[in-house]
């Protein structure tokens, strides 16, 4: 039996995508004309995403003909682009009715609610603070039943200004959210606005990106009503005359096709008759595929979030994770601390074990299907059904105590029975067929999707999860470190606590919600720290490139004790006083031009030492610090006295004294 159990901490950004999708898709038709051809299309303020709408069909489903809007949610300058799928019908009052979503979920599958009876999207009339309530109850594979509660209220009537005009009147519908499933419960809100006889002109959903009405075409109704013209079909009438055409009778020689009687020779159909063996196609070969389970998942370019669907033969690790899928990262929630925890290409060792009851982030920047093999995880909570099964057995005991019906009772004894014993089974071919289902479903969606092309690097402008790693060298023994970074431009820290036994550490920055955590061009501020609290290594700045956001990481080197200051400082030189020659040192906090020039009491220079270009760092020993051998500009010595000392950098300047005596 094929049985995947979801992750606890990836299904709220699942039920997130999938109760954003359940948005109502369309209302009365002066606001949403609900015609075959209509097309919206909405472009976001960056010009990053685009959402089209189109009204296709209609299809019969179940005997019944609806209008399908196909909602395309597209990444431009990319191969990335979602559907969303919702199956209407209008009454005769304008109420718009909802009867199916589909919406394709990648390695989720495809996400499907049925609405028996129909229900109300949208109402023919909206007036100001009206409201109404939507409920849907779908399933999802690796994530199981949600159901989801949306709450729409007309919350104003307002004039859009949009890219291609001002649209008057326009009504703005709030769309509330709480969805729950076994694991969570999320709340999330989004605002749509359409125009009378246009349909939708804006849109913000649930991350805040609005989305503006860049064009669209509308198709006008009166088409239908040019139909009764057709009625003027009677010259249609006027065809019956070319059957007075004798050329028709020429048709006779059709009539030759007496010769079709020797269709009776292609009564040797009895071969045909071997088509019935064709049942072939009904072969029950589909569950030997089941038999050895595999699991096709599409990674988008960048990064996704995925569970691992079948159990592997042998037990994955970060490390053969990431190499199976081309991954440059993998990311995983802590249960315990309630922290990410980060594996790069660029670390050593095989990192955290992979499990089937947890999500990970993975970043795939080629992007690609990979297919999962293996058998149904066994770490599934399957006690409750046992539990179940002996449940069913009191029943047969019941029917024994009645003897009047004791002939009739082992009959019912023997049909309960195997149906109990049978249940299990029963579950586990349902279970198996849906395996295939699902299978196909992925493979749908692979021949649609058909590995979309990496983006090129200047598209990688921003991640949503990102590490921080650093190999570290030089940790004591015993001692406890925290890695610690910040982005400058958020002021938002991730950091990582880090043992001795542990050689290389990241921290991590990651938002289920899919918002950005870094940006290219982002200044992160990397520092180590010990269990006293003392800086040991940086503060070091690194600036973050389109290359890092690529592979959702930034990697650097850090060395115990090489402590870089925060502060630019000149001390005091050494020794003091001193004869003939003394060290000046002095600490930068950035890399700069430096200059010491020192002066006698009048003021005027004795000597510049100029130093070049010097990295961040403390020059603090008579091995880095500034020398002076105690001689002027010419080469002789000067006399005792006192002398100022100053320090210029590009931005810093500092004088202190110093003395010689001979």
């Amino acid at each position: 039996m094929k049985t995947i159990k979801f992750v606890s901490w990836l299904t709220p950004l699942l039920v997130l995508s999938l109760v954003c999708s359940f948005a109502p898709t369309a209302m009365a038709q002066n606001y949403f004309p609900v015609m075959v051809g209509n097309t919206w299309a909405l472009l976001s303020g960056d010009g990053a995403q685009r959402r089209a709408y189109t009204f296709e069909g209609p299809e019969t489903v179940d005997g019944e003909e609806l209008i399908l809007l196909r909602v395309a949610i597209e990444t431009v300058g990319t191969d990335v682009v979602a559907f969303e799928n919702s199956w209407v019908t209008v009454a005769g009052d304008g109420e718009m009715l909802l009867h199916q979503v589909a919406f394709d979920r990648g390695a989720f599958g495809i996400a499907e609610a049925t609405y028996d009876p129909p229900v109300t999207n949208y109402p023919a009339a909206l007036p100001l603070g009206h409201t109404w309530e939507i409920v849907t109850e779908t399933v999802l594979k690796l994530v199981g039943a949600a159901t989801t509660t949306s709450v729409l209220e007309v919350v104003a009537i307002e004039d859009v200004e949009t890219p291609i005009g001002v649209f008057n009147d326009c009504v703005k519908v709030e769309i509330n959210r709480k969805a729950v499933t076994a694991l969570t419960v999320l709340r999330e809100n989004e605002i749509l606005w359409l125009a009378p006889d246009v349909g939708p002109v804006k849109f913000q959903d649930v991350n805040e990106i609005v989305f503006e009405l860049e064009s669209y075409n509308l198709v006008e109704a009166p088409v239908a009503e040019d139909a009764p013209v057709s009625e003027d079909a009677p010259t249609v009438e006027e065809t019956p005359p070319a059957d007075d055409a004798p050329v028709s009778e020429d048709a006779p020689t059709v009539e030759d096709a007496p010769t079709v009687e020797d269709v009776p020779s292609v009564e040797e159909p009895p071969p045909t008759e071997e088509i019935p063996e064709e049942p072939t196609p009904e072969e029950p070969m589909p569950e030997p595929v089941v038999e050895g389970p595999g699991f096709d998942i599409t990674l988008e370019p960048g990064l996704n979030m995925i569970s691992i669907p079948l159990m592997p033969a042998e037990p994955y690790t970060a490390k053969s994770l990431a190499e199976m899928l081309d991954a440059t990262a993998v990311i995983q929630l802590d249960a315990a601390t309630q922290r990410f925890v980060g594996y790069t290409v660029a670390d050593e060792g095989d990192g955290f074990g992979i499990t089937g009851d947890k999500g990970y982030i993975v970043n795939t920047p080629s992007g690609g299907m990979v297919k999962f093999t293996g058998d149904a995880w066994d770490n599934q909570p399957e006690q409750p059904e046992p539990e179940e099964a002996p449940v069913v057995e009191p029943a047969p005991e019941e029917v024994a105590e009645e003897p009047a019906a004791e002939e009739e009772a082992p009959a019912e004894e023997v049909a309960e029975e195997p149906a109990a014993e049978e249940e299990a089974p029963a579950e586990e071919e349902v279970a198996e067929e849906e395996a295939p289902a699902e299978e196909e479903v992925v493979d749908a969606g692979d021949a649609a999707d058909a590995a979309p092309a990496a983006p090129s690097l200047s598209t990688y402008k921003s991640a949503w999860a990102f590490i921080v790693t650093s190999d570290i060298n030089g940790m004591e023994t015993g001692t406890a470190y925290t890695l610690v970074a910040e982005n400058l431009r958020t002021g938002t820290i991730a950091s990582e606590n880090i043992t001795t036994t542990a050689r290389r550490s990241s921290a991590v920055w990651a938002d289920l919600n899919r918002k950005s955590v870094v940006e290219a061009g982002d200044k992160l501020k990397v520092s180590l720290y010990d269990d006293r609290g003392r800086i040991v290594s940086g503060p070091f700045q690194r600036t973050v490139t389109t290359s890092d956001i690529r592979n959702a990481f930034l990697s650097l080197q850090l060395n115990v004790g090489d402590v870089r200051p925060q502060d630019t400082l000149l001390a005091q030189n050494f020794p003091n006083p001193f004869n003939p020659e003394t060290w000046i040192p002095y600490q930068l906090s950035e890399s700069t031009q430096v200059r010491i020039d020192i002066y006698n009491v009048s003021g005027h220079l004795v000597r510049s030492l100029d130093l070049g270009w010097q990295p961040i760092g403390s020059y603090m020993t008579p091995s880095s610090a500034a020398y002076w051998d105690g001689k002027n500009a010419v080469g002789e010595r000067v006399a005792s006295g006192i002398y100022f000392y100053t320090l210029q950098t590009s931005d810093f300047t500092a004088t202190r004294r110093m003395v010689i005596l001979k």
